[in-house]
């Protein structure tokens, strides 16, 4: 079994990618912003309307110009492609507008998306049915190919004459289904005050806390992380 590198797997394509990195909680997050109001009440009504349909919505005050207005955010990502992908399910469909920036530190939010990228489109791919169930995909690109399994924690490449897989077992205390806000396809949290949005794309399959999504251009895996204890200013009005 070969573990590469997470900073690799955007760009190293023909390497046929895969690995967890974890979050480095010093960091700069990122969020979603879709509007700047100078009226509360309509930041606070949009923000309603965006919970409503299961987003991590809210609002902050910014000054610009010696005027104060209302940010109206979505999420918290651990990094830019994370938001880059929400917000373009957001645009269009649920919102007019919708930009990745990074996160204030008084962002309310409770919990943070990770994304862990599996591989890349286009290619040759496919599922892979496995004997324990766990989403599997053989990947093969330029010639070199491979099998990549997600075991909750993080993509694994498997290749020929590889030893013997075997996954750390993953605990499942959540439950995820799939959802269209808008139109787009995105996985949500059901819980027991209505569904929490997680990610965007199609839900392929659940391990543990975590779900794997397929995309137009790639294939991830998703999962809700906690909330840092301290986040870099953005420094924008």
């Amino acid at each position: 079994m070969r573990r590469v590198p997470a900073p690799l797997r955007r760009t190293l394509l023909l390497a046929v990618l895969a690995l967890s990195a974890g979050v480095a909680w010093g960091q700069q997050m990122w969020t979603v912003q879709t509007v700047a109001l100078r009226d509360l009440r309509q930041a606070q009504a949009a923000v309603g309307q965006l919970v409503a349909l299961g987003f991590d919505a809210y609002d902050e005050f910014a000054m610009n110009d010696g005027h104060q207005f209302v940010r109206v955010r979505v999420g918290c990502y651990t990094d830019k492609d994370a938001a880059v992908a929400a917000a373009q399910a957001l645009a269009g469909r649920i919102t007019e507008q919708a930009v990745p920036v990074p996160m204030s530190p008084d962002a309310k939010v409770a919990r943070c998306v990770e994304e862990d990228v599996g591989f890349l489109k286009p290619g040759t791919w496919h599922p892979v049915q496995r004997a324990d169930g766990l989403p599997a995909y053989r990947v093969s690109v330029a010639g070199l190919s491979a099998e990549l399994v997600f075991d909750g924690l993080g993509w694994h490449v498997l290749q020929s004459g590889a030893a013997a897989f075997e996954p750390t077992p993953a605990a499942k205390d959540a439950s995820f289904v799939k959802a269209r806000p808008g139109g787009a396809a995105w996985v949500a949290e059901e819980l027991p005050v209505g569904a929490r949005l997680l990610c965007p794309g199609t839900l392929v399959a659940q391990v543990g806390d975590a779900v794997v999504v397929d995309r137009p251009n790639e294939v991830v895996a998703c999962h809700f992380t906690a909330l840092p204890a301290r986040l870099a200013g953005d420094g924008a009005p």
